[in-house]
């Protein structure tokens, strides 16, 4: 697992956005059941096409690029969303021709202390395949991807590879082009279809921010010092903890203290309206997927922080801490992303 260090302050991001209910969350009882379910699935294409990645030597008698002096790297742990690619990470599209070319990552060979790394798309909507280039830990803007069946990516050098038989080749920031394939074209110039925050992680060449990749569908029960807390599946940008059992006997929903007695339920939004409601209900008696061990966990798009005393949820851009009297937002969250050099990047391009 990378472990983070705190982000820069996250560009355009108020108080005044989130409407904050800040409740104690008193853990008084068991949790052993959970109710809420749900998964997501994607279609690959019926015959997929294999990208590996290997590194050869040169022949003796070939002529190999200059190499770049190597700067001191600031952050190995950046996340390929952190970047000015993450623009458009966020809705899996690249502006195209007649229409935005959907996409998943597929290879991630982002590396940020690299002089030339590089990150393989798959296409969704249209079959082929597209590369998206980056020294250090920023994108190269002067290539944009093109649309291919590409078979694999070989590293010749530190700044070179080859991809069939197209060279890439990096002099100084800029990225030369030997023999350049022709297909559709897409760009990365242009603001993307949608303008939304990041929301998801990928971390990089190096590793991934989170131990354990949970079921998307999981309900799980986090042990909170003496008690024990159990959380919904992340569904429809919600997720439920709730120290009872699940399900609940109502579904009335009411912010802070019922009857003087403390909250047990909490729900935290993760689209727009941000919110927190804390409220109090009675439980039912059906059982979850486990018991976890603190570490830090990934289900669906949500980082899970468990410390053993505090469980964080986020989704790169809010953060809510939950615990033994404490239900709030956290807005300095080593977890958030650090979505500057995607603010300045849509800046520059008019966005």
């Amino acid at each position: 697992m990378l472990s983070r260090k705190p982000p820069a302050p996250r560009a355009g991001s108020t108080t005044e956005e989130h409407m904050r209910t800040y409740t104690a969350f008193a853990l008084t009882g068991l949790v052993a059941a959970g109710l809420l379910a749900g998964c997501s699935t994607s279609t690959a294409s019926e015959d997929p096409l294999t990208v590996t990645t290997t590194s050869t030597e040169p022949a003796s008698t070939e002529s190999t690029p200059t190499e770049a002096p190597k700067e001191a790297c600031t952050d190995p742990t950046m996340d390929l969303a952190e970047t000015q690619f993450g623009l458009y990470l966020s809705d899996e599209a690249l502006p195209s021709d007649p229409s935005p070319w959907t996409f998943e990552v597929e290879e991630n060979q982002f590396d940020p202390c690299a002089q030339l790394s590089w990150v393989v798309l798959e296409g969704k909507n249209d079959p082929g395949k597209a590369l998206v280039f980056f020294h250090g830990e920023d994108m190269i803007r002067d290539q944009e991807p093109v649309v291919l069946p590409v078979a694999d990516v070989i590293r010749v050098s530190d700044t070179q590879v080859k991809v069939g038989d197209t060279t890439y080749t990096l002099e100084g920031e800029s990225l030369t082009v030997d023999n350049p394939s022709q297909g559709q074209t897409l760009s990365i110039a242009t603001p993307p279809p949608a303008r939304e925050a990041i929301t998801r992680y990928y971390g990089n060449v190096n590793g991934k921010p989170w131990d354990q990749e949970l079921k998307p569908s999981g309900m799980y029960t986090y042990p909170i010092g003496e008690h024990n807390l159990l959380c919904s599946n992340p569904y429809e940008g919600r997720i439920m903890c709730q120290r009872g059992n699940f399900p609940h006997v109502n579904t009335m929903e009411q912010d802070g203290l019922i009857d003087d007695q403390s909250a047990d339920v909490a729900m935290m939004s993760f689209s727009l309206p941000f919110y927190l409601e804390t409220q109090y209900l009675p439980g039912g008696n059906m059982e979850g997927d486990g018991t976890l061990a603190p570490g830090t966990y990934r289900q669906g798009d949500l980082l899970i922080k468990y410390t053993g005393d505090t469980l964080t949820f986020t989704n790169g851009t809010v953060a809510y801490e939950l615990g033994d009297g404490i239900a709030r937002f956290n807005d300095d969250s080593p977890l958030l992303l650090d979505s500057i050099k995607a603010s300045e990047y849509l800046r520059s391009i008019g966005g």
